[in-house]
């Protein structure tokens, strides 16, 4: 069992920005898995690893599992096989420790990146929330505006639409066929 912050590249951690501050950028992460290998990831405090994909290097005859533990719980999140399904698109973000376990017989390649737990986080999610409800509490129609229709009623005004739209159409083939002669 090896661990590791698991990525190809130094964790931003030792990346100082402008005068010492912390870099705000995301960073590529990936992890090469050998078949029945386990690789444990650490995850800082302040950051997120996002897994978007999975796939088979030089993928040999059967089935691979994919499997991650966290907090003791242990999730199979891919199934990999040659010639059927050699990569897998994903969109999984772990917070926390976590370990990957290739079950199969081929190597199994992570790749994602490691971002700011901030990082989507400029307020703007609360604004388009606010935008949203303004918006609803706009268009509502006051009750004198749109009065009630019953069941019946409105089966008769789309019964009564329909009769008007097939006398429409029937008018406007005896135009064409008028203008024609």
């Amino acid at each position: 069992l090896g661990s590791s912050r698991g990525g190809l590249l130094p964790s931003r951690a030792a990346c100082p920005g402008p005068a010492g501050a912390r870099t705000k950028a995301m960073a590529f992460w990936g992890c090469a898995l050998k078949p029945g290998q386990k690789q444990k990831v650490d995850v800082l405090l302040d950051e997120v690893l996002h897994l978007s994909q999975a796939c088979l290097n030089e993928p040999k005859a059967g089935k691979n599992y994919v499997q991650v533990q966290v907090k003791g719980a242990s999730y199979t999140f891919a199934c990999l096989e040659k010639d059927k399904i050699e990569h897998n698109a994903l969109d999984l973000f772990f917070e926390t420790e976590a370990t990957f376990t290739n079950k199969g017989t081929s190597e199994v390649h992570l790749s994602g990146y490691m971002e700011p737990k901030d990082a989507g986080d400029d307020g703007e999610e609360g604004e388009e929330e606010e935008e949203a409800a303004a918006v609803g509490s706009s268009t509502k129609a006051s009750p004198k505006a749109s009065p009630k229709a019953t069941p019946a009623k409105a089966a008769a005004a789309a019964t009564k639409d329909d009769d008007d739209d097939d006398d429409d159409d029937d008018e406007g083939d005896m135009d064409e066929m008028e203008e024609g002669e």
